[in-house]
């Protein structure tokens, strides 16, 4: 995973230095804000989705010019994706280029909808910029 993780944050380094916007959105696996993003709050210990160089990796994304869209519109909210055995991790993200960020209308945690055991996220974009590039 790390190595993954590692390959795709030197990708969008590289898109990020043509001025590509980017929309990266999956299940990252990874709880990054303790007190916001797992409930109750845990201490970082050798588990996935807590390890430091996990949450290190999102703070690195960011770091490179970055967003996570739900705490961009939300920025205290206490929100969850992983459904087992109820909503208490947000695990899943969709990260887009600060570049969009004028852009972005909304972004859901779609917990009322029950495929799976993570709850789907969506990001609402609208504007010019979108059509620019």
């Amino acid at each position: 995973k790390q190595a993954f993780l590692q390959n795709l944050l030197t990708y969008m380094r590289e898109m990020t230095a043509r001025g590509k916007p980017i929309i990266l959105c999956g299940d990252f696996n990874i709880a990054h804000q303790q007190h916001l993003d797992i409930q109750p709050p845990q201490a970082r210990k050798r588990h996935v989705s807590l390890l430091n160089a996990e949450t290190a990796w999102v703070d690195d994304l960011l770091a490179c010019r970055f967003v996570d869209a739900f705490r961009w519109r939300y920025p205290e909210v206490e929100a969850y994706t992983w459904k087992q055995p109820k909503p208490t991790w947000r695990l899943d993200y969709i990260f887009v280029s600060e570049a969009l960020c004028p852009s972005i209308v909304d972004s859901k945690i779609h917990t009322e909808i029950g495929f799976s055991d993570h709850c789907p996220v969506s990001v609402t974009l609208e504007g010019d910029m979108l059509w620019k590039r």
